[in-house]
């Protein structure tokens, strides 16, 4: 048979129960304490009855065991829990957030912190980060939460909308201020276009405005000013990109259209094909207009180079090629060749083509023909040739010459 013993010491100012269970032999005792007088009845109703209490007393033993250790465990959590209450840290407001949510500021107040909205409060928008008195909780979930808010939405799409506004009308005004002087600059810019000027002597034409005191000039000379060479030559850009665009439209409009080429030699090394064209403005309703259009480089003097290379200019004017309607070159071969000159080429993709041979070149051939029935003109020309030579390759008789036709009422 089992029993239990329960032993209470003190440790460090705490109760401690030890428990101990043993088998106990009730036979063996009884039997050396009364002999084997006793019947085996007798025997086990003693035994039942011993068991019976023993039984109490360790269903006793057990209860106050328990209760004893409750005691222990809700005095150890009420601990426990005095000492996280004063563990617990104050959240406080982090300089950081302000990096992922710009929209956020904090707000010191007396009594406590609190957070807001710069957006929200700007806009007037209800609720505590707008016009509220901000809010308490110093947690990123909250911002989190008030950025996802529809709230915060309406507001940051007036902040931005007027802050859009506020750079238009700054812009508008800086425009105002500068229109005048840059408008002058452009004037600058497009006399050296018109008048086909170096552009290196751009700054010094600008020097001579400034020299001058002329009107609405940039107050600095600085990069922005649009007095240097790389903006002198920046405006020359623009300039000719706006006439060329003007230049598309017109065209685009006009039901028809003539072109001129004719070659030239760029210093003495590279070869140029000039086009010029005409055509009717007001969509065909108004007068015809005659303009430079394009200076293409051709590497040779081919007619399938030609050819190539006004394709390539009329596919990079959107140019339809079916408004054409007549070409004027001069007489040579390139040009006018019956098989593989720049005309018949031309004539295969345009059937309607008008050809017409240059009034100037046949001006030209004509009076060739014509000096050669008269020697006598071959012969003063010969002595006007050596005239100027003779002339030119002194000063002495160069100032003699001068003299000479101021004697005779003669400009030179």
């Amino acid at each position: 048979m089992q029993f239990l013993v329960m032993k209470k010491t003190r440790i460090h100012n705490e109760e401690v129960i030890h428990m101990h269970v043993f088998d106990l032999n009730v036979e063996a005792i009884l039997e050396e304490d009364h002999g084997n007088d006793f019947p085996n009845e007798i025997l086990n109703v003693e035994m039942q009855d011993t068991i019976h209490v023993d039984v109490h007393a360790i269903e006793d033993g057990n209860e106050h065991v328990q209760n004893n250790l409750a005691s222990i465990s809700s005095h150890e959590n009420g601990d426990s829990k005095s000492s996280d209450m004063h563990k617990a840290k104050v959240r406080k407001y982090k300089k950081s957030w302000e990096t992922e949510f710009p929209f956020l500021k904090l707000v010191v107040d007396v009594s406590e912190d609190k957070m807001k909205c710069i957006w929200c409060e700007a806009c007037k928008i209800d609720g505590p980060w707008g016009k509220g008195h901000g809010c308490k909780s110093m947690m990123k979930g909250a911002i989190r939460k008030h950025n996802k808010s529809f709230e915060h939405r309406l507001g940051c799409a007036k902040w931005f909308s007027a802050k859009d506004k506020k750079i238009q009308d700054h812009v508008s005004v800086l425009n105002d201020r500068s229109k005048s002087q840059t408008i002058t600059c452009i004037k600058l810019a497009y006399f050296f276009g018109k008048q086909d000027m170096a552009l290196t002597k751009y700054e010094a034409l600008c020097d001579l405005a400034y020299a001058l005191d002329v009107k609405d000039m940039p107050i600095r000379k600085d990069y922005s000013s649009y007095t240097n060479l790389m903006a002198g030559k920046g405006l020359i850009t623009s300039i000719s990109t706006y006439l060329e665009l003007e230049q598309k439209s017109l065209l685009h409009k006009s039901p028809f259209y003539a072109l001129m080429l004719d070659e030239s030699t760029y210093r003495s090394l590279e070869k140029n094909l000039i086009v010029y064209i005409s055509f009717l403005e007001k969509e065909g309703y108004g007068f015809c207009k005659f303009e430079f259009l394009k200076l293409i480089l051709v590497e040779d003097g081919y007619a399938q180079t030609k050819f190539d290379a006004l394709m390539n200019m009329i596919s990079h004017m959107h140019i339809d090629l079916r408004n054409l309607v007549g070409i004027s070159t001069d007489g040579d071969s390139s040009m006018l060749g019956c098989r593989d000159g720049l005309v018949a080429k031309l004539s295969r993709y345009v059937p309607h083509l008008i050809y017409v041979h240059c009034v100037a070149h046949r001006e030209a051939l004509a009076v060739i023909d014509a000096c050669k029935s008269f020697p006598c003109l071959s012969y003063i020309d010969k002595i006007a040739d050596k005239i100027y030579s003779w002339i030119s390759a002194s000063t002495v008789r160069h100032t003699d010459f001068q003299k000479l036709l101021e004697l005779m009422n003669i400009d030179s």
